[in-house]
């Protein structure tokens, strides 16, 4: 057994070392071929061991930049988030034993269990295998017709394949591994084809063109109140220098003013010079984050975006629909309020979220930070909009989170069909096309980046059906699991 712990663990490195930060995403293609090869053959129970173990070390090296904020949070999360995996090697060993129409559900269950966790206890989709795919947009494309999901599908698909050809290839008997090996190989050159079909294709139509700025303030101290007028004046000398690029639209981070404009006499004078700022010396509409007062719940507020526009006509604020749990807001206050709340700032109350900006002729939808994590919130803001922004603020996350984050904006610009521009505080502030392919990117540290995108209003298959292919593969599942334990059945009864 402690061989197969370790195969077990070695699939969780695996995992994590195919996520970007640090994206060796070929990885991705074989990361659960060994957590399969040790659950051939064992028990149900000694399955769920072996899977919580790969979810166990794959989350908690996945997702280690939370370990710095809070320690008990990281393990909690990562506790919780390998109770999936573990379901996965319980139900993998029970259709592995159950032949070749049950053995090929495998993937099916991998797809299904990511998707569950995607949406159970409010969701938390972060580090889903097809999000390794992100640095090669050549692979992307498949996530237009399916999502993330289908990408996840093909992966485990790969690694199924090449645990069925294990015993064979352990034992030279090359022409039995010839078959699950041929699929192993065929799936990733499947993507490929596809993805090269898609990308050589036109892609003209209107575009925007769009500055993101980031000032690079730390994310620590940006709540201090003398920090307000720091950010105001870095932000605005280096929107002076985005502006000779020509922009048509300017976008600033989430919370980049981390005050109500309207707080206090100072506040108000330098929010009235930066209307005049943008209406008479940079004439080019400005997106950026903002704490706004939530009426309804006095001391606490709302994250906002806000758009300011050469007309002087300020529209209705986008307010943020799904906040942080313990970065934003505290869950279940009467018996998590006690806990200490491991980054600073004030207390957030959900918002409604909001009608796209109008930026001429162009339809602009918004989400902020945590929200395109969330593809249903991305499919919804895209609906009525012909491009996506994403206002975030990643400096909590350390390098690896940003990167990881950054390749979730990508993967929700292929399903959706939209461009988007990403403006984060401390990096990587990105501009996507439709594709997922990176089409400029701000240099880290203080500084901007200019690109067009594409305005586009089709809409893919997956914005139709999003759900398709995790209930079609449920039913998959369920129907493999009824034939396995069904001739387990009959096994037994046959030997009595």
């Amino acid at each position: 057994m402690r061989a197969r712990l370790g195969a077990a663990a070695a699939s969780g490195i695996l995992v994590a070392m195919a996520c970007p930060g640090p994206g060796l995403w070929p990885l991705a293609f074989v990361a659960l071929t060994p957590l399969l090869i040790a659950a051939e053959g064992q028990s149900v129970r000694r399955g769920a061991a072996l899977g919580a173990v790969t979810g166990l070390v794959g989350f908690a090296l996945t997702l280690r930049w939370l370990a710095p904020l809070s320690a008990w949070g990281w393990l909690a999360l990562a506790a919780y988030l390998a109770l999936y995996p573990a379901l996965f090697g319980a139900v993998a060993t029970r259709l592995l034993r159950g032949g070749l129409w049950p053995r090929a559900a495998v993937p099916a269950a991998w797809v299904v269990l990511e998707w569950a966790r995607g949406w159970v206890l409010g969701g938390f989709g972060w580090g889903a295998l097809g999000h390794a795919l992100a640095p090669a947009p050549i692979l992307l494309q498949l996530a237009a017709l399916g999502g993330v999901a289908l990408l996840s599908a093909a992966l485990a698909g790969t690694a199924t394949a090449l645990a069925a050809a294990w015993p064979a290839v352990r034992g030279r008997a090359w022409r039995r591994a010839a078959g699950p090996l041929a699929l192993a190989a065929a799936i990733p050159l499947a993507l490929t084809a596809h993805g090269a079909v898609i990308l050589g294709g036109a892609d003209g139509g209107e575009v925007l063109r769009i500055a993101v700025v980031q000032a690079d303030l730390s994310a620590r101290d940006r709540w201090d109140a003398g920090v307000v007028a720091t950010a105001l004046d870095r932000y605005a000398t280096i929107t002076d220098r985005a502006i000779a690029d020509e922009p048509e639209l300017v976008l600033w981070p989430e919370t980049a003013i981390p005050a109500p404009l309207d707080e206090g006499a100072g506040l108000a004078i330098r929010s009235r010079a930066l209307r005049q700022r943008v209406e008479e010396v940079w004439r080019v509409p400005l997106i950026f984050g903002v704490a706004e007062p939530a009426p309804a719940a006095p001391g606490r507020f709302l994250n906002a975006a806000v758009l300011y526009g050469p007309g002087g006509v300020r529209a209705p604020s986008y307010h943020k629909r799904r906040l942080v749990p313990f970065g934003e807001y505290t869950p279940l206050p009467g018996l998590l309020g006690g806990l200490e709340r491991p980054l600073p700032g004030p207390e957030f109350v959900f918002g409604a979220g909001g009608p796209p900006f109008a930026v001429g002729p162009a339809r602009v939808g918004v989400l902020i930070c945590f929200e395109d994590v969330f593809a249903d919130e991305a499919l919804a803001r895209a609906a009525d909009a012909d491009l996506l922004v994403i206002l975030t603020n990643d400096g909590w996350f350390g390098d690896a989170g940003a990167r990881q984050h950054l390749a979730i904006a990508q993967l929700r610009a292929v399903e959706t069909g939209r461009s988007i521009a990403r403006a984060a505080n401390t990096g990587t502030s990105a501009l996507i096309d439709r594709r997922g392919r990176i089409r400029a990117r701000a240099a880290p540290g203080p500084g901007h980046a200019t690109a067009a995108l594409a305005r586009a209003r089709h809409t893919t298959p997956f914005a139709r059906a999003p759900d398709l292919v995790p209930l079609a593969l449920l039913a998959l599942v369920l129907l493999a699991l009824a034939d396995a334990l069904g001739l387990g059945a009959r096994a037994r009864a046959a030997r009595a």
